[in-house]
């Protein structure tokens, strides 16, 4: 039935029929299958619609729906945009949520008509050009559009006359030519300008299509190193490093120094016991590296800090303490702290704690505000009143 035609007709009679037929456009059963509730994606056989998944019943269901007039869909992630060329209407459309890949930006074909040059430049940082280079003069039209994976937007067309008429309003992008160079030129650009800048262009025989590459690059942030305060001779705990580490994406390292060790260890965070999350977004990439540790006596009194790390867009000269954390100490509570009997003991790591001693273990607890622990049996008091030991 796909690609057949319909026609409606009172009682079989050809001259009562509508005007025109309507094809057939089937949608596969099974797209949603992976899919959940409000889930989008290119109609597989229209440009001009695309699939919405309903769940009904606890069943999701697909649904064709029509763009808005003079728009197309996004293969991958259905959104419907004023971008109709021939690039994005013959871009294959994925069998289903199942077997899409994560998006991508739409790949085009190398052209031998028109070539684009992309380029990198830092957020905020002035002027930054795509360049393409036509191999001819003559042409029909160009169209210039901007993609991401989630848009696609017309930015200007340029008539056979090289008239250019400028679509995109935000007064920040000009579009030139001249001789057989098409520029595109952002003033001052930012993150949300990262994506490919497409040239079509219409030569009457075929269309040429050539796509550039902006790059916005960023700089890594302080990262935030979190340590439990209560940290036990013997016992696991979890060390988390997280923070923005630039993009293109760097990493991040937990820097460990020792008790009367001069060098700094760097951890290699390849190892089976530390865990990295990325999570990558518009012009950044989060990332979170926890360190599962059991702390021996020997990590008594370790300083630990964590440190973002960009070799693309971190300079030599910047000041690295901007990009690392704050620095923690470990201090370990000896396994056998409660033997001596006493309930109530002081925290070796604050004097505003205490240590509670109990039958299946310890836990630290704190004063009120601003009070300190004093002894066994007025756990707190004014801190002035308090001997603090030291660490």
């Amino acid at each position: 039935m796909n690609g057949g035609k319909v026609r409606c007709s009172v009682n079989g009679s050809d001259a009562n029929s509508t005007k025109s037929d309507i094809d057939l456009a089937l949608i596969p059963r099974n797209i949603c299958s992976c899919g959940k509730h409000l889930d989008s994606i290119g109609h597989p056989q229209s440009c001009y619609a695309y699939v919405l998944c309903i769940e009904i019943d606890g069943t999701v269901y697909p649904f064709g729906i029509a763009c808005p007039l003079e728009q197309c869909r996004n293969s991958i992630t259905g959104e419907c945009s004023t971008n109709c060329s021939q690039a994005v209407c013959s871009e294959t459309v994925p069998s289903g949520f199942c077997t899409t890949p994560a998006p991508m930006l739409p790949a085009v074909a190398t052209s031998q008509h028109i070539q684009c040059y992309g380029n990198s430049t830092f957020q905020y940082s002035g002027k930054v050009q795509i360049v393409c280079v036509l191999n001819q003069t003559e042409f029909s039209s160009i169209n210039v559009t901007f993609e991401t994976t989630k848009q696609s937007n017309l930015i200007a067309q340029i008539a056979s006359n090289r008239t250019v008429k400028l679509v995109d309003t935000s007064g920040k992008i000009v579009v030139r030519i001249s001789s057989k160079i098409v520029t595109v030129e952002l003033l001052n650009a930012s993150c949300i300008d990262s994506g490919l800048y497409v040239v079509a262009v219409d030569l009457g025989s075929e269309i040429a299509i050539a796509q550039g590459q902006l790059t916005i690059k960023t700089r890594p942030d302080k990262p935030t190193l979190q340590i439990p305060f209560h940290t036990v001779e013997n016992h696991k705990i979890a060390i988390t490093c997280t923070g923005n580490t630039g993009s293109p994406a760097g990493s991040l390292q937990i820097l460990i120094k020792r008790l009367n060790v001069s060098d700094t260890i760097t951890l290699n965070i390849s190892n089976d016991y530390v865990q990295v999350t990325q999570k990558p977004k518009i012009c950044s990439h989060e990332e979170t590296v926890t360190l599962d540790e059991i702390l021996t006596s020997d990590w008594n009194l370790t300083t630990i800090q964590c440190k973002a790390v960009n070799q693309e867009t971190a300079a030599e000269d910047d000041d690295s303490l901007y990009y690392t954390s704050e620095e923690s100490q470990i201090v370990l509570i000896e396994e056998n702290y409660c033997s001596t009997g006493e309930e109530y003991k002081y925290h070796p790591k604050s004097c505003y704690h205490y240590v509670r001693c109990l039958t299946n273990g310890m836990v630290s607890n704190q004063c009120a505000s601003p009070l300190c622990f004093f002894n066994a049996t007025v756990t707190c008091s004014n801190c002035n009143e308090v001997p603090c030991p030291e660490p």
